[in-house]
């Protein structure tokens, strides 16, 4: 899953764009969310973080699961969280940027809008850089 968030301080608004892949980088499903009144970028990319945590939870088979790798989690002191370089999300980004025509959230199964095929291609040939088996984002 990639996630990624873009603003625009003066209207306050911000879009965020969450793509899911399969484990050979093939697109499963992608989002567009626009969002009014944010108050910060900080704002638009935690709430890309937790709308993509969502998505991910209800199109899961094993939600139950999910939920409690959630709770025993918290009884770590710390939890890490990888920086997806720009390279590496490139896509979610150019669903951000889809998003801001969109005033309601969209979906695509096993798609993309056209405009963002481009990255898809671009991210499948370098997508075995990146992958390791952990969720990226951000």
């Amino acid at each position: 899953m990639n996630y990624d968030a873009s603003f625009n301080r003066f209207s306050q608004r911000s879009a965020l764009g969450i793509v899911f892949r399969d484990n050979e980088g093939f697109i499963l499903a992608a989002y567009v969310y626009p969002n009014e009144y944010v108050a910060d970028p900080m704002t638009a990319e935690a709430q890309a973080c937790l709308q993509a945590l969502v998505l991910e939870e209800d199109r899961s088979n094993v939600a139950a699961l999910i939920k409690e790798i959630k709770e025993r989690s918290r009884k770590f002191a710390e939890i890490i969280v990888r920086f997806a370089p720009r390279l590496a999300n490139r896509m979610a980004h150019a669903m951000t940027e889809e998003g801001r025509e969109f005033s309601v959230p969209a979906y695509w199964i096993e798609e993309v809008p056209i405009r963002v095929e481009e990255e898809v291609a671009k991210d499948q040939r370098e997508y075995s850089v990146f992958t390791d088996g952990d969720v990226e984002g951000g």
